[in-house]
């Protein structure tokens, strides 16, 4: 507990060959992070789903909305601590993000 959660949405639609956006298969995404006070952890997240549908909602909010309702289910990556002694290392990771969402 004692999480504090900072997000962004965002929303991009394909286009079909004949230019025009397909608004059902929507790209959302919700980025940011969390930080607890009581021991100043930090953990930067990224949800990144496809609708298979069109929704009144838009895809960003839709990755938003599932990433509360079951982030506890994805997985944690350690980062090594910075040997400069700062608090944040560089490295790259990859890791599988994207999950179709069936809205």
């Amino acid at each position: 507990g004692g999480w504090q959660l900072h997000g962004k949405t965002g929303t991009a639609y394909p286009r079909r060959a004949d230019r025009s956006f397909d608004y059902a298969h929507g790209w959302g995404w919700y980025a940011g992070w969390a930080q607890r006070k009581a021991d100043d952890r930090l953990l930067v997240f990224v949800r990144l789903t496809q609708t298979t549908r069109r929704s009144p909602a838009s895809p960003g909010q839709l990755a938003r909305d599932a990433f509360l309702q079951d982030g506890r289910n994805f997985p944690v990556v350690r980062l090594p601590p910075d040997p400069s002694g700062h608090s944040a290392g560089a490295m790259s990771l990859t890791l599988p993000v994207m999950k179709a969402c069936d809205v």
